[in-house]
This record gives structure tokens, sequence and C-alpha cells, in this order.
């Protein structure tokens, strides 16, 4: 899947504060493929404030596509994190990009989980 900038930046509000193991484990999977690196961050000078705004340089070309491979089950983890959060009416309006393009996901596209 390719995520952008934004996409990224915003992607830890889908992951539930608490969880089984195997949830807990899922989300820092998935983290782990998409955060941002140290590199990243000193690159785009990335910063969070105390209030809990984002900021990096704006004069900085971010790069647009950032490639994640996720497994089936991480996929799944997501989408099924999607639909709790829109049953509940629950989606912030800055993550309804990325929910829709984890929505169109296809499992078919995605590695296998062996």
């Amino acid at each position: 899947m390719e995520l952008t900038f934004n996409d990224r930046l915003v992607f830890f509000q889908l992951y539930p504060e608490r969880g089984n193991i195997i949830t807990l484990r899922l989300i820092k999977d998935i983290r782990d493929k998409v955060d941002f690196a140290a590199e990243e961050i000193d690159k785009y000078k990335i910063k969070v404030h105390t209030d809990g705004r984002v900021t990096w340089d704006k004069n900085l070309d971010v790069e647009m596509g950032f490639a994640v491979d996720l497994t089936n089950s991480e996929l799944e983890f997501l989408k099924d994190r999607i639909r709790e959060l829109d049953n509940s009416k629950s989606i912030p309006f800055p993550l309804l990009s990325l929910c829709e393009k984890i929505n169109k996901e296809s499992s078919e596209d995605i590695k296998d989980d062996g």
C-alpha cells in the first residue's frame, strides 16, 4: 500500500489504547512499518508540541509515496478497527482518506502471513 506523508502522521489514531496480546503485537508490527525513522524525523524536522500538534518543515519536499507491505492479519485488523470506529461514529475527519485507502486494499494484494 502507498502511504502519503500525512497518512503516516495520522496513522497512530487508528490504534486502540488497549487490547489483548495479539492485538498489541499487530499494532507493534504495523508501527514498525509505518512510523517515521529517526533519520526522517531529523530530515523533515518533525516536532510534536505539548498541545499535541505535529509540525514539520513545510519548505522541504516531503516524499509523497511510502510503500508499506502489510500482512493479511495486519490488514484485517485495520479493517476491523475502521469498522469499529465507523460503527461508533468515531472516525476523525483527518483519517478519512487513510481509512478509505485501507478499505480498498484487497487481501489478494497483500503478502501471505506465512
